[in-house]
């Protein structure tokens, strides 16, 4: 769990006046900056690896693939499987 910023005080734009407003505006963008010199680290702008994409989309299939058989295994399971049937056998 991460907590990003700092909790930004808004009482003052209880005045609803043009100073209560500018002072709470300027609070949440000093720390909206200040947030995005904390998060630079971890943005780059440097473009995908397209190589990347061979090893996506086979897996991406497979997943898609896997998911399609689970559901068809269920639907055919579901006519086949009967607990009654297998509670009279076990009795």
């Amino acid at each position: 769990d991460m907590n990003f910023g700092n909790p930004i005080d808004i009482s003052d734009i209880k005045k609803m006046n043009d100073e209560g407003i500018e002072t709470v505006a300027n609070r949440i963008q000093t720390e909206f900056q200040r947030l995005d010199e904390e998060t630079k680290q971890w943005h780059n702008d440097k473009k995908p690896n397209p190589l990347w994409w061979f090893i996506r989309i086979p897996a991406l299939i497979l997943a898609i693939i896997l998911a399609i058989l689970t559901i068809i295994f269920s639907f055919i399971a579901s006519f086949i499987w009967n607990p009654d049937k297998k509670r009279e056998e076990l009795a």
